[in-house]
């Protein structure tokens, strides 16, 4: 019987570690992508602005 029972608290405490690392996976998984998408949204802004001052780099060319 004693036997038996400290083999289930391995088990539950196996299972329950299981579960602790998933989650500490699934939270870092959640974290890398938010800051791969903030580093697209910065690229993209970035490129946007370039884009601008080129364009406006442009007009004024043609004005002049």
């Amino acid at each position: 019987m004693m036997m038996m029972m400290m083999k289930m608290m391995m088990m539950m405490m196996m299972m329950m570690m299981m579960v602790v690392v998933m989650m500490m996976m699934m939270m870092m998984m959640m974290m890398m992508m938010m800051m791969m998408m903030m580093m697209m949204m910065m690229m993209m802004m970035m490129m946007m602005m370039m884009m601008m001052m080129m364009m406006m780099m442009m007009m004024m060319m043609m004005m002049i």
